[in-house]
């Protein structure tokens, strides 16, 4: 899910698909103003990532963009997202995922 509070830039939010989002603890970990955070809207999202709300896979978008990991996305042994397109997915070992992540300096926190 990508994250905006217009004057800071967007994030990406990775949780687990059983998960949702606080927009209030996103806010409060990146230290943004918790009324200004919201969700991207479609058009916001297809601009900064070029995929689709729905579609957005946890890294490798249009933009750099910072990207925050709960940690129960490590729970499983596999991870399963889609990548850019809604018709299609991809399956891979959490261990590789998170390796992936460090290489990425991902951030990761419930």
């Amino acid at each position: 899910m990508l994250f905006t509070n217009q004057s800071d830039g967007c994030v990406v939010v990775d949780v687990p698909a059983d998960k949702q989002v606080n927009q209030k603890v996103v806010a409060d970990f990146l230290g943004w103003i918790k009324s200004k955070t919201r969700m991207a809207t479609p058009d916001e999202v297809l601009e900064k990532t070029g995929c689709e709300i729905g579609s957005v896979p946890p890294f490798g978008h249009k933009e750099i963009i910072k990207i925050l990991v709960d940690e129960g996305v490590f729970e499983n042994q596999m991870n399963a997202f889609n990548i850019g397109l809604r018709t299609h997915s991809v399956k891979i070992k959490t261990e590789d995922l998170e390796k992936l992540f460090f290489k990425l300096e991902i951030t990761s926190g419930k």
